[in-house]
Order: C-alpha cells, then structure tokens, then sequence
C-alpha cells in the first residue's frame, strides 16, 4: 500500500507504477485515496531488490503532475541493493532513461535493446535522472523522448542517445555518476529520402539531414533505363539546406535510377546508401516564374569589413546567361554601382561595389528580360520593384583559452548561439589544450568541449548496431558573452575526460 498526500486521478495510476524487474504477470493496482494498493500476481525471484517506480504521468485530483520520478524498493531476500547510476540527459523535450542488466555470457550483450528495459525512469524538466536500489553486475543505458519510454529499441527507426561509456558495472553499493547524454534531433546517417520530378528535366532530391557540404561527402549516380550514366548538374537549393536540385537532359522522357552513397575517401559526414527510381516526364510549366527571395520582408545581413552578396532566388530553373542591364539596385533613389554573377540555375548575385550602409532602406529593380526561364514562362510584369533592409553590422570578437591536462589533439571546443541553436562555432584545441576561435558573431552561446574520436568535427551520438558508445563530452553552465571587436579568454578550464 501506497498513501500520498492527495487524492490521486485513478485515470493516471496504471500510466505511471510500474515494477522492476518486470514481472512475468500482469499486477493489480486498486485505488483508495489517497491509498494506491498493490498486488502483484506472479511469483518473485529469491534474493532480488524489486523497485516500485511512480513516473512523471501521475496526477492528483487537481491535474497537478508530480515534480520528479520516485523510487521504492523491496526485496525478496535479507537485504535491499543500493547501487545507483545517476547522470543528464541534454534534449529538445522530455526524455525517459532504460536501463537494461547484461549477461555477458550470451549474445546479450550485443542485442540487448532488441528486448524491453529492465528499469525505466523518467529524466526531470532539466534531463536529470536516477536509478537506485541497483544489485552488483553490469549494465547498459539508452536515452529516448519520453514518447516512446520503456519500449525495445528499433536502432532503425527509433531515435536514440548513448553515454561514452561502453559497460557500467555497479559492485559494493557502487555509486556512478555524471553520466551524460544527448538525443539527437535527427536519427541515423544521412539518407535521400525523396526524389521529387518538378518539370522540364527539373527535379530535387529530398535528404534527412543538411547537405551543405554534399560535393565532398555524397556519391551521385544516376542512370537511365538502358543502364546508361547520366551526366546531370547538381546544386544545393538556394533556400533549403536538405535539398539538392538537378537538371538533366533526357532525349525522350523515361524513368531514370538515382543511387546515392557515401564518398569512400569521406569521413565527414556518414550516408546511408539508397536508391529512388522516378520517372522524368519532359513536360514545360507554363506559369509564370518569380522572385521567391528578397521579398518586402527580407533583411540582407551586412558586415562592416567585407561586402556580402545579395542573393536573388527564383521559383524555377533559369539558363547561363542573364541581362546584366536589367537589374538595378537604388538607394534613396540614387543607383549603386553592382557586380552581377551567376551563382546557379537558381540564383543570381548581386554585389555592391561600395559596401551596403547599415540599417538602411534598398530598393531593387529587375526587368521583365533580366532572366530566361528553362522550364517555365517569363516574369510576368515588365518591371519588379522590391524594397528590403540591411541589418545593423554585424560584429565579432574572439574566443580563446586553454583546457587543463590535455595532452591529446582530439578536443573540440563548440559555441551554439542562444538565439538560433542551429548556430554553432567550432575549433579544435591544441596538443597544449590551447585553443583560439576568430570572428565569432557578437551574441550570447552555451559552451561544451567534445572529445573528436573519429575525427570528422562532428559530435558522433554513438550507433547500437554495431554497438559504439558516443563521443565523451562535457557541458559548462556559464553562458558565453561574445563582445564586439573584444577578446574573451578563459584560463585553465577543468574537464573531466575519460579516455
């Protein structure tokens, strides 16, 4: 019997007790209020410490959640275990903890997951979580969203984090801790996952994660049905970073094969192979082709020291060459000297001459013989006017410093913006722990160092099969203030790296 201090919601009971080790038999629960009875309809194993877990899903009568998972134990033997592992999760939503108790005399330990966990428990609002009341053996941990909590682990589906930790091993009331983990936010490799036919000899190729430095870590193949190479031209969509573009010229149209792999000689990025067959109809769209970017809205980012191109984007492909004399670009209704380039089949430059001026209103100008449509028709009026603005300048300053009782060039030092996480800034740290990161963007970021083991400036989250622990890293509390045109140092930075 179980007494809380208020009257529980009887609809959130059997969501949120469990028992480890699970019971082969289902067990009853009754609600009393406050009282929660159990009774457990299976007979238990001699000499084992079983937990009575009440997760995060239980409610009281006024739809008030307990603050954090607790833990009770009981045994069928003289004495209750008290091992515990304790550790953070670091996830974009709540995160539930399984923990499974290998046998290493077995295959067990190699396909552990594929069975449900031995004990679960739900990480807090800030990722921490606990396990207690642990007997001697070795053990085995995976992180998921809490959606998906005390489930078999599906490697293929399922999106999942590791420690760096391969084994733990709880002995003699062992307590480990500082146990850290991240969930991605995409699982796996990378992997095309669509091919799309637009028109003309137009289409794009959809990938799960971004692909912007694809020419050096993506094999392209494509092939036509009498198993001939095609020479098609790729790019990167101008606007969308998990998308490439193609044009490819087909006599006649057809189904063409489109198989992609990773580079052998790339360690960058890690792809998984795949293949989309898709048919290639040849035909025109007749609609009018626009400028999807700058629009009345658009603010062209600006820096004081070097002139950055404003890109104009289109909604269909456009040829080679392009009307120079038909595109304009005004301030205060004066012209500005321009350099135009093209940049791809997409998309224009257009480079001031004289550095953009900060926080100030531009107005652009394209004719309707500016550009030639492939596949689609012309602009459709004779004469486009768009205003847009230019940020403040941005400003930089430096980061650098040194880690203590480094004596190894795998570190990698991360600043992630505050503001926009997908902003990050890395460099790596030198054999004397040494490190120094140029020109990073006036802002607030939190800070980690990574241990880089395989090398590819990326933090690896680890795979289960094969089963390869993640990368060591540690997290600081501290958020990093980047000042313009200053230098932040910080002196003799602790880690705790375990090799």
């Amino acid at each position: 019997k179980i007494t809380f201090s208020e009257y529980i919601e009887e609809t959130s009971i059997h969501k949120s007790i469990k028992v480890f080790p699970k019971p082969l038999n289902p067990m009853t629960i009754n609600l009393k209020n406050p009282d929660v009875i159990i009774e457990l309809n299976d007979s238990l194993i001699k000499n084992q410490t079983y937990i009575i877990s009440i997760n995060r899903n239980l409610i009281d009568e006024h739809k008030v959640k307990i603050k954090q998972e607790i833990q009770l134990a009981f045994s069928t033997g003289e004495k209750i275990d008290h091992g515990s592992i304790k550790g953070k999760i670091y996830h974009s939503s709540l995160s539930s903890v399984g923990l499974w108790k290998i046998n290493k005399i077995n295959e067990d330990s190699k396909m552990f997951f594929k069975r449900a966990p031995d004990y679960v428990v739900d990480a807090s609002d800030n990722g921490e979580f606990q396990f207690n009341f642990l007997s001697d053996g070795l053990y085995k941990i995976i992180s998921v969203d809490k959606s998906i909590s005390g489930l078999p682990i599906d490697e293929r589906k399922m999106i999942y984090g590791l420690p760096a930790q391969n084994i733990f091993e709880i002995n003699n009331l062992d307590s480990l801790k500082d146990i850290k983990i991240k969930i991605p936010e995409v699982g796996g490799n990378n992997k095309m996952i669509k091919a799309e036919y637009i028109t003309g000899g137009w289409g794009r190729l959809i990938f799960s994660d971004k692909v912007n430095n694809w020419e050096n870590t993506i094999s392209i193949l494509v092939y036509d049905d009498d198993l001939q190479l095609l020479s098609p031209i790729l790019f990167k969509d101008p606007l969308e970073d998990y998308t490439l573009n193609f044009k490819l010229d087909l006599k006649t149209p057809g189904y063409v094969d489109i198989k992609t792999s990773q580079l052998k000689d790339s360690d960058l990025s890690k792809l998984d192979s795949s293949r989309i067959r898709l048919e290639i109809k040849n035909q025109i769209d007749s609609t009018n082709i626009e400028v999807v970017s700058p629009h009345s809205e658009f603010i062209q980012e600006v820096e004081s020291e070097i002139i950055k191109p404003l890109e104009i984007v289109f909604s269909s492909l456009i040829e080679d060459n392009f009307n120079k004399s038909s595109v304009w670009l005004k301030r205060d209704s004066r012209d500005i000297p321009i350099i135009v380039e093209q940049n791809s089949h997409m998309s224009i430059f257009l480079t001031p001459k004289i550095n953009w001026e900060e926080n100030s209103l531009y107005e652009l100008n394209i004719g309707k013989n500016f550009i030639k449509p492939l596949y689609a028709s012309g602009l459709k009026d004779s004469l486009y006017i768009i205003s847009f603005r230019t940020s403040k300048f941005k400003k930089f300053g430096n980061f650098m410093g040194d880690l203590e009782n480094i004596k190894d060039s795998l570190m990698v030092i991360e600043l992630s913006s505050l503001d926009n996480i997908s902003k990050k800034f890395q460099t790596n740290v030198n054999l004397d722990g040494s490190f120094k990161m140029l020109k990073v963007p006036e802002g607030d970021y939190s800070f980690q160092v990574y241990a880089d083991v395989d090398r590819n400036y990326k933090f690896s989250h680890g795979t289960l099969n094969p089963y390869r622990p993640a990368e060591w890293f540690e997290t600081y509390p501290d958020t990093i203030n980047i000042r313009g045109n200053w230098d932040l140092e910080m002196k003799n930075i602790k880690v705790n790296y375990l090799k």
